[in-house]
């Protein structure tokens, strides 16, 4: 019985303290004391994604309709029967005006009204498709050409250009032309006659 004494002693000890800790806590917290626990590991958090390269639309050739003042000059070329000529072509000045039809790619059906600057003062009609990759400022295109007074001479126009930007809505344009006359009164029997032309212009995009 002596030899319990002790055990019961250690015992209540053990039981008194283990009700007082959570009592002290709670007095710690409503003291405004913050109660002395164990930390806690933070959750691993992954690294915030940071996205690159530009989101604006690339998209740069919105103008519905274009009109464009053009002046141009070059080399005619004349061939058949065994003969050929090379000269320099008559001086180009003209009105064009393109409308877009297509949105990708970006593409255009577009007319053109010039007169030659030469003694005979011919006028003459151009009309076809362009195409603007990526609708972008570079540009291609095809059609016909004709001379339809005071004489008539007909054939197929290629032609690869680009415009830069001055200001906005409005534009400096270059581009290479190439036709082909294959058949007019003005043409001889037998002949083909060839122009190749530089052309400049100012574009003002209307709508």
């Amino acid at each position: 019985m002596r030899n319990l004494v002790p055990v019961l002693i250690v015992a209540a000890a053990a039981a008194a303290a283990a009700v007082a800790a959570p009592q002290a806590a709670l007095a710690q917290s409503a003291a405004g004391a913050t109660p002395q626990f164990a930390p806690v590991p933070n959750p691993v958090r992954p690294a915030p994604v940071v996205e690159t390269g530009s989101t604006s639309d690339p998209d740069t050739r919105t103008s519905m309709l274009g009109i464009e003042a053009r002046i141009g000059q070059g080399i005619s070329m004349g061939g058949g029967q065994g003969t050929s000529t090379v000269r320099m072509s008559p001086l180009w000045i003209g009105v064009l005006a393109d409308y877009a039809i297509n949105d990708q790619p970006w593409t255009t059906v577009w007319g053109s009204i010039y007169v030659e600057g030469d003694d005979r003062g011919g006028v003459g009609l151009q009309g076809g498709l362009r195409v603007y990759p990526g609708r972008g400022d570079v540009r291609a295109g095809i059609g016909l050409s004709s001379v339809i007074a005071p004489y008539t001479i007909v054939g197929p126009v290629a032609s690869l250009g680009r415009c830069w930007s001055v200001t906005d809505g409005f534009s400096l344009c270059g581009d290479v032309e190439a036709t082909a006359f294959v058949f007019g009164n003005d043409l001889p029997e037998g002949r083909i006659a060839s122009q190749v032309q530089g052309l400049l212009g100012v574009r003002f995009d209307a709508l």
